[in-house]
């Protein structure tokens, strides 16, 4: 008996509707486990948190800092982009970030040696490097810490300059901060503190958005403390340990001599934190412990600024593929942990842009197809609302948690409110951002597979460092570009001599968790002092 070939062709495209239908939901399933793993392992990692604060109290209750040892505190930087910004950040890390007990008098040792590392073209100079010369083997600042200034005259690259100047650095510990960096008055002791408790090889630290907070700049910001709030502590439990951002990281010196950074990647910290990883290195995260950078100068710096870090990412994942998955001799978790942290996100990107990009677009045409043809109610199985209901679950923890931390770590209430809006269109925004992360992931991989990756690129921030003339001592957006670093007095009050002789006043506000800024651009106010050094 002929069977009609109208059944048949229903036949096979029932069977096609089914396997399509079934892809469908294994990908919604793939990219709800992920979700489900990110989630437990955020909430694992405020548990641990909150056994952490019920053993030791307060990330603030530190040891006596006479018995945190010495300190390094490394500031590497390429002149010609960075020139008008190190002086101020120079400034920063003498009179501001707080480290030793008392003042130290010149016949001591010192506790702490701030070293400036730097490159620069052989024709550079500029007044900044001869006043970086005049500073250079001095004790200078409110704590009489010993400065080094090192200019690296073979180097192209940060991780040059990081190498050449750790070769010479002999304390108990090293913090390593970028040039536009400016650390919270205590948030050397919150890492120290925490490294010592921990028995760590290093402890990485949160960045937030200091100055250049337009919308971009905010928006940034909100990413940041989403990524080291709640997103970097979760990798974490999943990795089994944290991993060096390139800045605000603290490490005992003895391991960071262990190995060099490489000088041909475009992320010299992910790479060395493979490679420390793969060595069992002990590396958490301390979001407590902050520091203020510039954002971006405009979009093209900050595209720039995200593709050198895709394709860093990326040139680290092709790099150490084989060790993760066959050499060494990692255990099981480890080795599972560093393939999550680096080839698996490619997998959860892919999968959770399906989840929040494409799902939601597909119900939104399903309910659009079932009001356009009077059916009353949508045309997807009831199978879907299983994930609705998971990754609903999912988003609400998260948030709660996400609401719970800007209250508790913000601070003032303004800038608090400030967050909470902007997390809150961060989030809203997030499937674009998804896309823009995939999107720069196969450009990434299109440059590395053609060759085409580039030398080492220093990002233009806002406020200063645009890479403008670097023989223009005008150019410089900061005043102190050209300040002298000097004694300066007291605990809340700081002072520096600029070169005209006009003294000016910085104040640290120990109550706030970020530094007291007010009047200039450059977020320091400034009043000029009519006692001069008298007063002081």
């Amino acid at each position: 008996m002929d069977i009609p070939l109208v059944l048949v062709d229903d036949a096979n495209e029932h069977e096609q509707g089914n396997a399509g239908s079934t892809l469908y939901l294994g990908a919604l399933m793939v990219a709800c486990s992920f979700m489900v793993v990110n989630c437990f392992a955020l909430v694992w990692f405020w548990m641990r948190g909150a056994v952490w604060r019920c053993k030791f109290g307060s990330v603030r209750n530190f040891k006596p800092r006479s018995n945190f040892g010495t300190m390094s505190i490394v500031l590497p930087c390429y002149m010609p982009n960075e020139h008008s910004i190190v002086m101020e950040t120079i400034e920063h890390l003498l009179n501001v970030v707080e480290y030793e007990n008392d003042e130290n008098s010149l016949e001591e040792e010192p506790t702490v040696t701030v070293y400036c590392t730097y490159n620069a073209p052989p024709t550079w100079s500029h007044p900044v490097e001869q006043q970086l010369a005049k500073m250079d083997n001095t004790r200078v600042g409110k704590w009489r810490r010993r400065f080094r200034a090192i200019r690296v005259h073979d180097s192209k690259s940060k991780a040059a300059n990081l190498n050449r100047v750790i070769e010479e650095i002999d304390t108990d510990y090293c913090v390593i901060y970028d040039a536009d960096h400016h650390p919270d008055f205590d948030s050397l002791r919150i890492m120290t503190n925490q490294l010592i408790i921990e028995d760590a090889d290093c402890i990485q630290g949160s960045t937030y958005i200091r100055e250049g907070l337009g919308f971009m700049g905010l928006m940034i910001d909100a990413e940041f403390f989403m990524n080291f709030f709640l997103l970097l502590p979760a990798a974490s439990t999943i990795v089994s340990g944290g991993w060096f951002g390139g800045s605000n990281a603290v490490w005992r010196t003895p391991f960071l001599k262990s190995q060099p950074f490489h000088p041909s990647v475009q992320t010299e910290d992910i790479e060395y934190t493979a490679r420390a990883l793969m060595k069992q290195a002990k590396m958490n995260f301390c979001p407590q412990s902050r520091s203020g950078e510039l954002a971006p100068a405009s979009l093209a710096a900050f595209w720039k600024q995200r593709l050198r870090w895709a394709m860093g990412w990326d040139q680290v994942t092709l790099m150490h593929f084989a060790g993760i998955t066959t050499g060494g001799s990692l255990t099981l978790r480890l080795r599972l942990g560093m393939f999550w942290l680096l080839v698996m996100r490619w997998v959860v990107a892919v999968f959770m842009a399906y989840a929040v990009v494409i799902h939601p677009v597909v119900k939104m045409v399903s309910h659009i197809h079932a009001w356009a043809s009077g059916q009353g109610e949508d045309l997807q199985p009831s199978s879907y609302e299983m994930f609705d209901k998971i990754s609903g679950c999912c988003l609400v923890i998260t948030l709660s948690i996400l609401l719970i931390t800007v209250i508790v770590y913000e601070r003032p209430l303004r800038t608090k409110m400030r967050q909470l809006l902007f997390v809150c269109l961060f989030i809203a925004f997030s499937p674009f951002n998804l896309l823009f992360q995939i999107y720069l992931t196969a450009v990434s991989l299109r440059r590395i597979w053609r060759g085409e990756i580039g030398g080492w690129v220093v990002t233009a921030r806002a406020g200063g460092g645009s890479g403008g003339d670097p023989h223009d001592a005008e150019s410089s957006s900061h005043p102190q570009a050209r300040a002298s670093i000097a004694c300066l007095m007291g605990s809340r009050f700081q002072f520096a001599d600029d070169a005209d002789g006009t003294y000016h006043v910085m104040k640290a506000d120990p109550k706030r968790r970020r530094t007291t800024v007010a009047g200039s651009a450059s977020k320091w106010s400034a009043i000029e002092l009519q006692n001069r050094r008298q007063t002081a």
